[in-house]
């Protein structure tokens, strides 16, 4: 009887260490994963960083002023100008 519990218990540490070693390899592999989606997020706030200030360079009210002196183009003035009415019918 002391045999069987032996070997009961050499086949339970066996089955364990094949548990823990498995575990463990899952753990690195969401590890390295987890370090790639962290990097890949630096990459995106950085280009977020970049267009925001991309946008705020090309919406820039002097710059935009300029271009349009440069193009000859009109300024409106949006008070002077009367909302019309459009009809939404369809001719029968």
């Amino acid at each position: 009887m002391n045999i069987f519990k032996n070997l009961f218990m050499i086949g339970l540490t066996c089955g364990l260490l094949v548990f823990v070693t498995f575990i463990k390899s899952e753990v690195r592999a969401l590890t390295k994963e987890t370090q790639h989606v962290i990097k890949q997020q630096e990459k995106l706030e950085e280009n977020i960083k970049v267009l925001e200030a991309e946008f705020a360079y090309l919406t820039n009210p002097a710059r935009l002023a300029k271009i349009s002196e440069k193009l000859n183009f009109k300024n409106i003035d949006f008070n002077s100008t009367k909302p019309q009415l459009v009809s939404l019918r369809y001719p029968n």
